[in-house]
């Protein structure tokens, strides 16, 4: 996977943009099925889960990046699982455990 992370990157497919739209289209008529699903792995009380969904969204994004990459990688491991339609979800969710694997063997 890591020799296709620049393309991957260029094509839009792993950017926050690209998954603040994807984790929109499935949530956004449910973010507390959004919270039970990252709650697990994500401490969701640090979110603004009073706000919009893309409100909600964006923080989850922007706090998720600074969580351990086990975790990250965890994170969008379930929530590829819980949309398997989702390519930019599955993508992410590789890339994260392939750093991890990477990490693990350092």
């Amino acid at each position: 996977m890591e020799p296709y992370r620049e393309k991957l990157e260029a094509s839009g497919l792993i950017t926050d943009e690209v998954l603040a739209d994807e984790l929109y289209k499935y949530y956004e008529k449910d973010t507390r099925l959004f919270l039970a699903h990252i709650s697990a792995n994500f401490p969701v009380g640090e979110l603004r889960n009073n706000e919009a969904v893309p409100v909600i969204i964006s923080d989850f994004l922007t706090r998720c990046s600074a969580q351990k990459l086990n975790q990250q990688a965890n994170i969008f491991n379930v929530l590829s699982k819980r949309n398997p339609g989702s390519q930019p979800l599955k993508v992410k969710s590789l890339m994260l455990q392939e750093q991890v694997i990477n990490q693990i063997g350092e």
